[in-house]
């Protein structure tokens, strides 16, 4: 009987340590599946941060411009068109749109009933900040 105890005890042994060595087998792919994920999701975030402020819209070099008024009084010779040659920005598409604000603001119901020593107001814009 010691003989047989002796080998169903080695049979024990070698079973438990075949049954170890599976446990650490699944332990080492279950810590290696976490790390993989870990740094997966380590370089997902950082191109994420990083495409992020790159799509990010850069803020404009220049200042923002402002819509103002000015009063003029009109000269001899002066039409609407000339003033618009003078204050028109940019901000307008075309010289009949800018007129057509400059008629509306002032309640010119004709283009062409301006006379000397009319007082009009003028919209223009700037980037310069007035108080």
């Amino acid at each position: 009987m010691d003989t047989a105890y002796s080998v169903y005890r080695e049979i024990l042994i070698w079973d438990n340590k075949n049954r170890r060595a599976q446990i650490i087998k699944k332990q080492k792919h279950t810590l290696l599946t976490a790390l993989a994920s870990l740094a997966i999701l380590t370089i997902l975030t950082i191109s994420l941060v990083f495409v992020g402020t790159t799509i990010t819209p850069q803020a404009r070099s220049e200042a923002p411009r402002i819509k103002y008024y000015t009063t003029i009084t009109v000269n001899y010779s002066d039409s609407l068109s000339d003033i618009a040659e003078n204050f028109m920005t940019a901000e307008y598409t075309n010289t009949d749109e800018y007129i057509n604000e400059i008629c509306q603001i002032n309640h010119i119901y004709d283009a062409n009933d301006i006379r000397i020593g009319d007082q009009l107001i003028i919209p223009y814009f700037s980037s310069d900040f007035k108080q």
